[in-house]
């Protein structure tokens, strides 16, 4: 027990230690620079402060895992990292646990620096409206912050939403933020499991819009107007399905629903199909995806997970169009696996590399 408290303040000490230190060369041969890839966000283990980022160059085969460690050796990315998103040559990760935002360059894995956000507050989805106006949703705190991702700062203006706010995204002047309601925990509490709507110009609350039980994703849909949300179910309820809301971004309406159990909504390149993983995170059944340019468009199924052992945890399509890029996080506990299969039927990957623990989030650059 002594051994554990003295383990646990040298821990401490080192993450203090490691905000101030200057960052040093990469430490490796193979370190890639540029300005294509592919990051894989790893969230790592609740706890034990182990997220990381891979890197890979699609063109060479070559990954780098540790890849902002190893570009800035005296620094770590925190404890579980939830969302990665680019602006221009640099990259936002939100650190839920570590209630942060790390900031560095796409090109090179460079610090930039860190935006401190309230203590408890779990920052999830971030999304970036321009060089000085970004908003990240605060899970603990019922809000959404706003932050500077110029000046990397935030100066304490929330706006509050609905019960534990998760996923957001944005057209024109309004936010959309997905109000999960913490799974069972809350969702009984006003306005759990909708989708709140937030005027950018005014900074409030203008409209909520109910989706279904355990709201978690939001994604925007620029080219037809349209938000399309997620929702699990809970976690009690294991047989129950939970669906796929498409919303009038004008009107503020729900225009199509599909019943299903999704997960990592994303786009194709056209916009014209909507990808996602089917079966949440304890039964993936595989790659499913809806036409959305047919107005009477069903869920069909692309690729299957044919490995009881694999689960598959986040999903996105390169910007071609012609890979599925999936991260298996296998059993959660283990390094992950980044899989990739041509966009096609076929359930059988073309390649697989080896990444961090949980691999959570795929973005191409």
């Amino acid at each position: 027990m002594i051994y554990l408290k003295i383990f646990h303040l040298l821990l401490i000490l080192t993450l203090c230690v490691s905000c101030i230190k200057t960052p040093n060369s990469p430490e490796t041969s193979d370190f890639i620079t540029g300005n294509n890839g592919v990051f894989v966000l790893c969230e790592g283990l609740w706890g034990s402060d182990n997220a990381t980022i891979s890197r890979l160059d699609l063109m060479s085969g070559v990954v780098v895992n540790q890849y902002f460690r190893k570009a800035n050796p005296s620094l770590r990315i925190g404890d579980t990292a939830y969302d990665l998103e680019i602006k221009g040559d640099t990259v936002f990760v939100s650190v839920s646990t570590s209630s942060t935002i790390e900031v560095f360059s796409k090109i090179n894995g460079k610090s930039f620096g860190r935006i401190f956000l309230p203590q408890n507050s779990l920052p999830r989805d971030i999304v970036i409206i321009n060089d000085t106006t970004a908003y990240v949703t605060l899970l603990f705190k019922n809000q959404i912050a706003k932050f500077n991702p110029k000046t990397l700062s935030f100066k304490g203006e929330t706006i509050d939403v609905g019960p534990f706010p998760e996923g957001i995204s944005r057209i024109g002047n309004y936010l959309y933020v997905a109000n999960s309601g913490y799974g069972d925990f809350y969702h009984n509490a006003p306005k759990a499991g909708s989708l709140s709507i937030v005027d950018i110009q005014n900074s409030k609350e203008v409209n909520s819009i109910f989706c279904g039980k355990n709201l978690i994703e939001v994604v925007a849909n620029t080219k037809y107007n349209r938000i399309y949300a997620a929702y699990y179910n809970l976690p009690s309820l294991p047989d129950s399905l939970g669906g796929i809301v498409e919303i009038d971004a004008t009107l503020h309406q729900i225009t199509r629903h599909w019943r299903t159990r999704p997960t990592d909504l994303t786009f194709s390149p056209s916009m014209d199909t909507l990808y996602f993983l089917q079966g949440n995170t304890d039964a993936i059944a595989g790659v499913s995806f809806i036409p959305l340019n047919q107005p009477f468009a069903q869920i069909e199924q692309k690729i299957i997970n044919k490995n009881p052992n694999s689960i598959w945890y986040s999903l996105s399509v390169s910007p071609d169009a012609a890979l599925i890029l999936v991260g298996n996080a296998k059993r959660f506990t283990s390094n992950g696996e980044l899989l990739i299969f041509k966009n096609n039927y076929d359930s059988i990957p073309i390649k697989n590399y080896s990444v961090g623990v949980n691999p959570n989030k795929i973005v191409f650059f």
